[in-house]
């Protein structure tokens, strides 16, 4: 269990056509598609991902490669990483998949 930074994410930013500052689910255009598949490359040896929140379009993504999406409220990576190895993370937190 480690931390690891958001692969490219940070480096992507809102774009138009990603779907970022629109209403409804995001992440399912061809542009977001390409960088998730770059963000995945990452992080495919990973059993779960901790996230403040994420896409519904990366969410999916994440569940198509084997990997367990789970966004939460807990702000300290280092709390969020403790919380789920003991099982106190919820698993599901649909207000934090946009």
């Amino acid at each position: 269990m480690e931390p690891r930074d958001k692969a490219g994410h940070h480096t992507f930013g809102p774009r138009e056509g990603t779907g970022h500052g629109r209403a409804g689910p995001r992440g399912f255009d061809p542009a977001s598609r390409g960088r998730h598949a770059q963000m995945l490359g990452a992080i495919a040896d990973c059993e779960a991902v901790l996230a403040g929140g994420m896409g519904q379009g990366m969410y999916q993504n994440l569940q198509q490669a084997g990997i367990r999406p789970l966004p939460t409220e807990v702000e300290d990576i280092q709390e969020a990483i403790r919380a789920f190895i003991e099982g106190r993370l919820v698993a599901e937190r649909p207000e934090y998949v946009h």
